[in-house]
């Protein structure tokens, strides 16, 4: 999935075409969540129906909260009905897939293949697991809550994994590309390492097609090899932060220095970017907090 965006990416720069690495890296993401999340059987049109109603659910979340026909509010809120609605038409043909005996291809498949084995009473093939303990769970009417897995439930589940596999990783994968840009050594030593892993995977698979060593080289077992794009990885998430506050809420009094206690129920918001841009000085009270020159790009840091 990843290579065919690129090679389309590639053939668009050619041709003269505008490439906007921001809005590239978000189809590329949202194309490689449906295949891990819905899987790869799902048609090119629902994939599209799919990825469009997100983007108009996903601008909800950053318009102004006016809501009547026409408005951005109102529009985000029909695509996250019809991604409701697709997403649960993909459950129950990934039900219809495994009730017919077909290998999971996604997580949704072997979500859907667990029900249905043990809706037949078949044993599973894994260790006993305790159940959940329930106790005490309630929703905000101090019902107790029902653990049972519905189809409702699994649809909001996968459009969960949805929205939190998106913004940050699309942020991620476009500062990358930007700094790699910039950083033309670092992009050479990238390269270098790749070509390196490339060549000694290749050396072993004889003459197997060009796609097939690729699928060779891409796995697990290489990606644990290059250590300097690792490096490349981290430097990026510290340098641009995807995220750059995530809030919480204090579900008990938390002492936040040795002077302060942050009172149960407030909400904490604490910034990352601003964490990760710390410099390093002997003032500093916990040993090695903060980096040297953290504003300086420098994947070797984490050498």
């Amino acid at each position: 999935v990843v290579r065919q965006h690129v090679k389309q990416m590639i053939a668009d720069s050619q041709e003269g075409k505008d490439v906007i690495m921001r809005y590239r890296a978000r189809d590329i993401n949202m194309a490689v969540s449906i295949d891990v999340f819905v899987g790869p059987t799902v048609s090119q049109e629902i994939r599209s129906q799919m990825a469009e109603a997100y983007f108009v659910m996903n601008e909800g979340f950053l318009c102004f909260p006016v809501y009547f026909p026409g408005t951005t509010l109102w529009k985000a809120v029909r695509g996250r009905e019809r991604m409701v609605e697709l997403l649960t038409r993909c459950v129950r043909e990934s039900e219809g897939r495994m009730e017919a005996g077909e290998a999971p291809g996604s997580l949704l498949d072997l979500w859907m293949d667990r029900i249905v084995r043990e809706r037949r009473g078949e044993t599973l093939d894994e260790a006993p697991r305790e159940a959940p303990d329930t106790a005490g769970l309630a929703d905000e009417e101090g019902n107790s809550e029902d653990m049972a897995i519905t189809e409702e439930r699994i649809v909001y589940t996968l459009l969960s994994f949805l929205f939190a596999s998106q913004d940050a990783t699309t942020s991620a994968l476009a500062y990358a590309a930007d700094l790699l840009v910039q950083h033309p050594e670092v992009l050479r030593r990238v390269r270098e390492e790749q070509d390196a892993i490339n060549a000694r995977v290749n050396a072993g698979l004889g003459d197997l097609a060009h796609e097939d060593k690729m699928h060779s080289v891409l796995s697990l077992d290489t990606l644990r090899e290059a250590k300097y794009r690792r490096q490349v990885v981290l430097e990026v998430l510290r340098y641009r932060p995807p995220a750059v506050m995530v809030p919480h809420i204090a579900i008990q009094d938390a002492s936040i220095t040795d002077e302060y206690v942050c009172p149960k129920g407030t909400v904490i918001m604490p910034s990352i970017w601003d964490a990760q841009l710390l410099h390093q000085t002997t003032d500093n009270k916990i040993a090695g907090e903060g980096f040297q020159d953290p504003h300086i790009f420098n994947p070797d840091r984490f050498g």
